[in-house]
């Protein structure tokens, strides 16, 4: 995250695409991440949000039949529509079998 810190839109979306390409999930046309800890998903978020992305995010506690044991951070863009534009922006295209439908 210290490489961020230049406030460069250029290198917050290398990071987001870095991200997304190691660690995210596209939906039904909405992408999210899902993380291990609370404050690299705020970190993640505000990324995200200087660079004009709304987000939404949920936690979620391990159960007895998940895979997980610890507590996951789900941050997912707000709607299809801003997941379009994020894809037009942040210069990164799914796998055919993920695009987005409309």
């Amino acid at each position: 995250m210290q490489e961020c810190i230049r406030n460069d839109p250029d290198v917050y979306a290398a990071f987001i695409r870095g991200l997304i390409k190691a660690d995210g999930t596209v939906h039904n046309g909405y992408v999210s991440w899902t993380m291990s800890t609370l404050q690299f998903s705020y970190d993640v978020q505000r990324v995200l949000l200087a660079l004009g992305f709304v987000t939404t995010g949920k936690y979620e506690h391990p159960t007895r039949t998940s895979w997980a044991i610890n507590t996951r951070y789900i941050l997912r863009l707000l709607n299809v529509s801003i997941a379009q534009r994020f894809m037009s922006e942040i210069r990164f295209y799914f796998p055919p079998q993920e695009q987005f439908t409309g």
